[in-house]
């Protein structure tokens, strides 16, 4: 299974690829890593995000979903944006997280999610592929 990680002030995250759910936003995610620098991210209940670059946008709208499970990662093709979600989001009724528009899911977080609630508006993120995988 591929991975990317994510690296903030607190330590990596990783994410497991899935390319069954969205297989045209993974490839294009791929192409896009590594992320040239480190931005910012924003906190929004308990979900981080962070905005991508616009030439990202034409990955679109695929198999999009609003209700998400915890550890999901998602393209908001709208901004773009890359979303990490760790529990309920200020839409939420119940304990999934809920998305404020409809969201491509790419990703689930299989390490680190711990480090996800120290997150705080403005700490900066970088995205990129996972190193010595056999997938790549």
């Amino acid at each position: 299974m591929t991975k990317i990680k994510f690296e903030t002030p607190f330590g990596e995250l990783v994410a497991e690829l899935r390319r069954d759910l969205n297989p045209r936003t993974v490839d294009m995610i791929l192409a896009f890593l590594p992320m040239k620098y480190k931005v910012p991210l924003q906190v929004w209940g308990e979900e981080v995000f962070f905005y991508l670059p616009d030439t990202l946008k034409e990955i679109g709208y695929e198999n999009t979903q609003i209700e998400l499970e915890i550890g999901d990662v998602a393209f908001w093709p709208r901004d773009p944006a890359c979303c990490l979600f760790f529990g309920k989001t200020p839409l939420s009724t119940n304990e999934k997280p809920i998305a404020a528009e409809p969201v491509n899911v790419f990703a689930k977080i299989t390490q680190g999610m711990e480090l996800l609630p120290k997150l705080e508006d403005g700490d900066l993120i970088f995205m990129d592929k996972l190193e010595n995988q056999s997938d790549f």
